[in-house]
């Protein structure tokens, strides 16, 4: 694989993982929302 290949997966790793941490958070709020009675 060239170089910057390399560049562009670390880059998408890096990019995704604070997208996953929000993603986690607004999940988990779904989810006690959904036991607590609450449409959003």
């Amino acid at each position: 694989m060239k170089w910057y290949t390399w560049l562009t997966i670390i880059l998408i790793i890096l990019l995704s993982i604070p997208l996953k941490i929000k993603f986690i958070k607004w999940w988990d709020r779904r989810q006690k929302n959904d036991k607590g009675g609450y449409d959003r």
